[in-house]
């Protein structure tokens, strides 16, 4: 149950199309009528949630073709369900980012994971070697050869 409630990472660029479409209705092939919800902005990241846009799904699904052709503009949201999602945001320029997404090209920001490791091994390094310098020291000053 845990895992399910977990948030599940999008690409910035993913989350940028998803403002595109936000409360303007389905789009026959591309997408159904959605709205984010409890958008959420830190420094480096972006939490939201995807709901159907009912008012605006309720229209789509008159349209009979549409729903004879199962068309993926009037299929309920689920892929995430009720869950948070949520894209970091990249450290580029806003005229690359423009220049990505006019040419289709999806993009997302690095994960800082392995960073994160790397600098608490070096920090644990760091205080060992310098608890074994303080040991030598000790007890050298105590008299105590070794």
């Amino acid at each position: 149950a845990r895992r399910a409630n977990r948030p599940v990472e999008v690409g910035y660029s993913t989350f940028l199309d998803l403002v595109d479409v936000n409360g303007k209705g389905h789009t026959p092939g591309k997408n159904p009528a959605l709205k984010l919800t409890n958008v959420v902005l830190s420094k480096d990241r972006i939490n939201f949630r995807i709901e159907t846009d009912a008012e605006k799904h309720a229209k789509a699904i008159l349209d009979k073709k549409l729903v004879q052709s199962n068309d993926v503009s009037i299929r309920p949201i689920t892929p995430y369900g009720e869950r948070t999602i949520y894209a970091r945001v990249p450290a580029a320029s806003q005229t690359l980012m423009e220049a990505l997404r006019e040419n289709g090209v999806p993009f997302r920001a690095v994960s800082t994971k392995g960073q994160t490791a790397v600098g608490n091994v070096v920090r644990i390094s760091i205080i060992v070697v310098y608890m074994l310098f303080l040991r030598r020291l000790y007890k050298t000053m105590g008299g105590g050869g070794g």
